[in-house]
């Protein structure tokens, strides 16, 4: 009884979490004059900064969708719009025009301030788009999260050379790129056994590379 007690307090306690942080970024962080999202906010919801930041305004359309697609209380016009707002800022500014790059860093109004040498705002732009290609039925969506992903493998699996990064040392592998790439190509997948078959290969390539890191003495990842 205690143990139930204490898992179904658990669950009210995240259901009222998810509430409440649904409640500020839907009320505060939509910018209805620019588009997109705006995230640095006081705990009152008050803009202090109007840079958006491309892998948040991704991470954003992204929740948005899964909780459309997760949750009978969020599986409102309201959510899905947004996540579609979100997602035409995204294709209009912090993606790179003929390119498969995503801005860092873009004004209030969308005019490119930084672009890293790193692939993570391009993951979050592939689950974004995957993720509202399935609340929307839109097969675009997931046809430009799949272009995306493609530039990703390339770079992680491959060659880096056009990302503009390099490692110090021949032959090693950076973990978190591992990780990154691997929710990548599970959240595009989903459960699409057709999907899954296409990126076997992929999948398995990721699961073998992070394995290389686990230190069997003492299982732990380095």
């Amino acid at each position: 009884m205690s143990n139930c007690w204490t898992v179904c307090s658990a669950l009210e306690k995240l259901k009222a979490e998810l509430d409440s942080a649904m409640k500020f970024w839907l009320q505060h962080s939509h910018d209805k004059q620019c588009g997109g999202f705006l995230h640095c906010l006081s705990r009152e919801g008050k803009v202090f900064d109007t840079i958006k930041y491309g892998w948040m305004v991704c991470r954003q359309v992204w929740m948005y969708a899964k909780l459309y697609n997760s949750l009978v209380q969020y599986h409102t016009a309201e959510v899905l719009d947004a996540a579609k707002a979100g997602a035409q800022f995204i294709s209009q500014h912090v993606k790179v025009p003929n390119q498969q790059r995503c801005y860092f860093m873009v004004s209030r109004e969308g005019v490119p301030v930084k672009l890293q040498r790193k692939p993570f705002t391009e993951c979050f732009y592939t689950m974004a788009f995957a993720e509202l290609a399935r609340a929307t039925g839109n097969a675009g969506y997931m046809e430009l999260a799949e272009q995306m992903l493609g530039q990703l493998i390339q770079w992680i699996m491959v060659d880096n050379a056009s990302l503009g990064s390099s490692f110090l040392i021949s032959g090693t592998s950076e973990l978190g790129r591992l990780m990154m790439l691997l929710n990548v190509l599970q959240e595009v997948c989903g459960s699409d056994v057709t999907k899954r078959g296409k990126f076997d290969n992929e999948i398995k390539w990721c699961i073998k590379k992070v394995q290389t890191h686990l230190q069997v003495s003492s299982s732990c990842l380095q």
